[in-house]
């Protein structure tokens, strides 16, 4: 693991007291400080349903802070605070950046917490491990959670979080759908992906079977096809509405991928749907 990115959790552990653990996208525990989960959630994970809660929990908090793309602050199943915020290595999702556990300052979570956990251990030292996790008031909490989003940030800025060549073709492909009727090229993807023209190509290739400029292609066709059978837009307008150039082009296109004009394509689907 990089030394910087492991000074960065120690860092943060020291300032706020909290584990700090990096994730990988397939949400694995690639780095932690300090290394071992805290003494009341191992005694709590002994217990395999307990366990599967925990992950299940910690999955939809990546999930989430993904599909937001910032830091996202949720309660465990056993009422303990944790945060997560996600990383990017040259705009790629590269992995998440994790901070728990913390207890909330008011008594009744102490106590709701006890009652949740002893539905699923029975261990006597659970209240002592209690007492050792860290105890924030609601303030203090958001003020840690804006620290670890610098230090997140931080690392994806210094690209210090190695991204799979998958997770870059996926990332591309993700782009390509989103973003078919805006002009697209390899060198404009090489530009936004910081990544060489040999790595981009290869990676995209080597992970669907297909050059990026024939998915582009399929993309921009299929959202045609959708657009002449559901709407009485103009042919010139649902070219430009799918990244053509011109109605000509568009035209020629089409009608090399599907067999038949737009204009006729169209006329068959509104025949079919009048049989």
């Amino acid at each position: 693991m990089n030394s910087n990115i492991l000074s960065v959790l120690k860092a943060l552990h020291e300032v706020s007291g909290f584990r700090i653990s990096l994730h990988d996208m397939d949400f694995n525990e690639k780095a932690a400080y300090p290394e071992k989960i805290s003494p009341f959630c191992a005694l709590i994970q002994k217990n395999p349903a307990a366990r599967q809660c925990c992950l299940q929990a910690d999955k939809a908090a990546f999930k989430a802070a993904a599909e937001t793309g910032k830091s996202y602050v949720y309660k465990c199943r056993f009422g303990l605070f944790e945060a997560v915020h996600p990383l990017y290595n040259f705009g790629v999702p590269a992995g998440y950046l994790m901070m728990g556990q913390v207890l909330h300052g008011a008594e009744k979570d102490r106590q709701e917490l006890l009652s949740a956990a002893a539905g699923y251990s029975a261990e006597s030292s659970l209240k002592e491990a209690l007492a050792k996790i860290p105890v924030l008031e609601t303030q203090a909490i958001n003020a840690f959670c804006k620290i670890m989003t610098v230090c997140a940030e931080y690392l994806t800025l210094s690209n210090a979080v190695e991204t799979p060549r998958g997770n870059l073709a996926e990332s591309i492909k993700q782009y390509i759908a989103k973003n078919y009727a805006q002009k697209i090229s390899i060198n404009g993807l090489c530009a936004h992906f910081h990544y060489s023209k040999s790595t981009v190509i290869s990676a995209f290739e080597n992970a669907f079977g297909i050059s990026i400029n024939r998915f582009l292609t399929q993309t921009r066709i299929e959202q045609a096809k959708k657009l002449l059978a559901a709407t009485d837009a103009s042919v010139y307008h649902i070219a430009v509405a799918c990244g053509f150039p011109d109605q000509s082009y568009f035209s020629r296109v089409f009608t090399r991928e599907t067999g038949l004009p737009p204009g006729k394509y169209r006329k068959q689907g509104s025949e079919a749907l009048n049989t």
